[in-house]
């Protein structure tokens, strides 16, 4: 053959260009074309039906590219077989496969609506693979029954989230425990729930790994076991055990963790990896990356690429506001607390965090574990993160003191002793933190509602009970601590006042002012008072001597009208005391509504003179007109 015209190489060359490029183009079609589309089913609840949500909801998602609803004509036809409540559950893997199969579904998006608690109802919705019968997501949105269509919109965008992270299908299935504690306290209990949910955030940020609960991961081991080895593709659950013990040094820097993770298939144990002496602060990291990997090459999961430290904190973070948003505090505060884990100087989470467990205990049955358990320590958790706010700084003075009350309401006897620590030890840190606003005032004004809120507390140290001795010794510590310019709370006077009259123990008045009920007998004795109020005269504080110096007085003056004695003898220390607090610059005040904020000792101890006067004036007169009926007898 002879050699080839250039205009013949040239075309000819063409062709095969042409042909290649085609021939790519249709080869990297195929999997597109190829695949099928995904068969959806939508089951809703009678509520839910009957509020038109998931008629609507079904139009909208007619929009999801590459995804087939199931006939409504099938779904009716069914629709007397379904218990719904059935299908909910993590026991539940064997009836979403049974449903799925009866509809020639690939996954199925229920929808139900919840109500507990008082709250207003919120719409569940539950994704479950046909497969194998996982829940692939479980999620809350408020039922808006006003706003059905923005209710839509946050369920097809759910929807539209498990169907991105799925896209090829349920490669992996994974069933992450609780970690144990095997500590002797409870001090870092929280952790047990802190360690697994940042575990579940590192592993399911993998596309097609379901992270689901260890019961529903043993229910499909379990069926997979009895489908036999003839299943075709079977997704062999892997199960993931943990368990720590810490060691305390000298500060919380020096904490330390030994931690064992066990990784099994509900057959044999794959793995165990064991690490000592791990630093409390680096344990998020060596769990969301070394372990994380361990357990991703053991389900031989491909192309792993976790995510870094700050998207890990914004999955958390998302799906905490996701449950926060429907009222589910457990649940956003288990997630609030591993992303603090993950990034301690993350203010706005333990913000949140504190606020949800003061949302949690203003509705107890809402978290649904008692405020007495010991294991479920919200109360102690939001000691700590305020804690931690305080010692480092990353804190409004004001700011820490709103925080601080959220932190102390409607507490049980049994935080008791952490509130006392924290009272003597981080509270008093508060009044060296910068003010909120640089404006004129701005820093007494916080000072001021600092002491108020100190004073509120020790009066009610326990919720629903009585204020004890220990409570006064407690004063007594605290005012050791105040600075020397603070000035008195007019709650604190009205507390001396109440307990410096004889026989306040059988005023119904003053127990229900100090949350006392009747038939509670652990409320300090007048004689507990008197030895207070003494203490407290004699403190090199001037706040406190003075206040103690005026409730003694004030008890005086009481006890000796109650026994119709004279009270001259008191008006001349009243009188030096009144000029003393007058001469003494406080440069806070707290107001009273009986006077100007400035006089506010001031005006109760010149009260006190006025009666001392008054009770001199009568003491006169009964005198004088005793003298008189005498001299008219005689």
């Amino acid at each position: 053959m002879g050699r080839m015209p250039l205009w013949d190489r040239r075309s000819g060359g063409s062709i095969l260009v042409v042909c290649t490029v085609v021939i790519i183009a249709l080869f990297s079609m195929c999997p597109v074309l190829a695949r099928e589309p995904l068969r959806l089913a939508i089951l809703s609840s009678e509520e839910v039906q009957n509020s038109g949500i998931s008629d609507l909801l079904t139009v909208q998602m007619q929009e999801l590219e590459n995804v087939e609803l199931v006939e409504r004509d099938l779904l009716r036809k069914v629709a007397d077989e379904l218990t719904l409540s059935m299908m909910l559950g993590a026991e539940h893997t064997e009836n979403r496969r049974n449903v799925g199969a009866l509809l020639k579904a690939d996954m199925l998006v229920i929808l139900s609506a919840e109500k507990a608690d008082g709250r207003e109802p919120t719409l569940r919705i539950t994704i479950g693979d046909c497969s194998n019968g996982a829940r692939l997501r479980v999620g809350w949105v408020p039922f808006e029954k006003k706003n059905l269509d923005a209710n839509c919109r946050q369920l097809k965008e759910i929807t539209q989230q498990t169907l991105d992270h799925f896209e090829t299908g349920v490669k992996q299935i994974i069933g992450v425990s609780h970690f144990i504690s095997r500590d002797l306290v409870h001090d870092y209990n929280h952790l047990q729930t802190g360690y697994a949910r940042l575990l579940q955030s590192a592993l399911s940020s993998l596309p097609g790994v379901a992270v689901i609960e260890v019961e529903e991961a043993r229910s499909i081991a379990r069926e997979n076991e009895l489908a036999g080895d003839g299943k075709i593709d079977r997704v062999v659950p892997l199960f993931v055990e943990g368990e720590f013990r810490t060691k305390k040094g000298g500060s919380q820097e020096q904490v330390t963790v030994h931690l064992k993770i066990r990784i099994s298939d509900n057959a044999a144990t794959a793995k165990e990896i064991e690490r000592q002496d791990v630093a409390l602060n680096q344990v998020a990291a060596f769990l969301t990356n070394d372990v994380a990997r361990e357990i991703l090459v053991l389900s031989k999961s491909s192309d792993i690429k976790l995510l870094d430290t700050e998207k890990q904190l914004e999955v958390l973070t998302r799906n905490a506001d996701e449950f926060a948003r429907v009222g589910d505090w457990r649940h956003s505060t288990e997630l609030r607390e591993a992303a603090v884990l993950l990034k301690p100087d993350c203010v706005e989470q333990r913000f949140k965090l504190i606020e949800e467990y003061w949302e949690a205990r203003k509705n107890p049955a809402g978290w649904r574990l008692s405020l007495e358990s010991t294991s479920d320590n919200q109360w102690q958790l939001s000691f700590e993160h305020l804690e931690y706010m305080i010692f480092n700084r990353m804190v409004k003075m004001g700011q820490a003191v709103g925080l601080s009350g959220k932190a102390f309401a409607r507490l049980p006897p049994l935080a008791k002793p952490y509130k006392r620590g924290f009272l003597l030890t981080a509270y008093p840190r508060i009044l060296d933190l910068e003010p909120s606003k640089t404006e004129p005032g701005q820093q007494q004004s916080e000072r001021q509602a600092w002491y108020s809120l100190l004073v509120r507390q020790v009066e009610s140290a326990r919720w629903g009970s009585c204020p004890t001795q220990e409570d006064l010794e407690l004063y007594l510590q605290l005012h050791d601590t105040l600075p020397n310019d603070m000035g008195p709370a007019y709650t604190f006077i009205l507390f001396l006042q109440d307990h410096a009259k004889p026989g306040w123990r059988d005023d119904s008045r003053v127990r229900h002012s100090y949350w006392c009920s009747p038939g509670h007998d652990d409320y300090f004795s007048e004689e507990d008072f008197l030895d207070f109020t003494t203490a407290l005269s004699r403190s090199i504080k001037p706040l406190s001597s003075l206040c103690g110096r005026y409730a003694l007085l004030f008890h005086k003056y009481h006890f000796r009208r109650a026994r119709l004695e004279p009270v001259d003898s008191l008006l001349d220390q009243v009188k030096s005391l009144a000029n003393e607090v007058k001469d003494h610059k406080f440069s806070i005040y707290l107001s009273s509504p009986f006077c100007k904020k400035e006089e506010c000792l001031y005006h109760e101890i010149r009260s006190l003179q006025a009666q001392i006067e008054q009770a001199i004036s009568e003491q006169a007169e009964d005198t004088h007109t005793t003298s008189e009926e005498r001299t008219t007898v005689e």
